[in-house]
């Protein structure tokens, strides 16, 4: 069987999606920012408002459910923009001559155990709720004293969430990797 070049249409067809799907890629970048400063901004507000004699320094309490939620979809944006890299690299590049920057990028993080930017993410968001789990907790007998022992539960509570906000970040499982083959490798209509 012989394979004909692609008509003309189908190539500026091809060059279309391509660069919608970079435009999407491009905006779910934005949006995975976006989550991160408002994690930044609500862990420097909550740990203004525990300064503040008027507000209980359990506040802090708060921040590791916040970062749940923000990871969650920060990791949303991370697997659509994986996805669609994918799709780019196996359906799109090879078939149209001089793409190549999604193949180009797999090749730089070939190799790494990890990405950069969920590391990154990890930083803001791990770290800033087990920081602010031990702010809470510097004054753990008035805390005691104050709430008894549903302290524990709220604790626990926060650890389970930093942990679930651990599990979502790390999301290179194969579980992840072969949805994203999946999806990517699906034959061309």
């Amino acid at each position: 069987m012989t394979v004909s070049s692609p008509s003309p249409t189908s190539q500026s067809a091809r060059l279309a999606e391509f660069t919608a799907l970079r435009a999407e890629i491009l905006l779910r970048i934005q949006l995975r920012s976006q989550l991160l400063a408002i994690a930044m901004s609500a862990f420097a507000g909550l740990f203004a408002l525990s300064g503040n004699s008027a507000f209980p320094r359990e506040i802090l309490l708060i921040y590791p459910f916040l970062a749940l939620f923000i990871s969650h979809e920060w990791t949303y944006h991370d697997l659509r923009i994986r996805t669609i890299g994918g799709y780019i690299k196996s359906n799109i590049e090879p078939l149209i001559d001089g793409l190549g920057w999604q193949h180009s990028l797999d090749d730089t993080r070939a190799g790494r155990s990890y990405r950069l930017t969920s590391a990154g993410a990890g930083g803001v968001l791990v770290c800033g709720s087990v920081l602010t789990l031990a702010a809470a907790l510097a004054d753990y007998a008035t805390l005691l004293g104050r709430y008894g022992s549903i302290i524990w539960l709220m604790v626990l509570s926060d650890l389970v969430a930093i942990g679930i906000t651990l599990v979502l970040l790390n999301n290179r499982s194969e579980d992840t990797l072969s949805y994203k083959n999946r999806v990517c490798s699906q034959p061309e209509k």
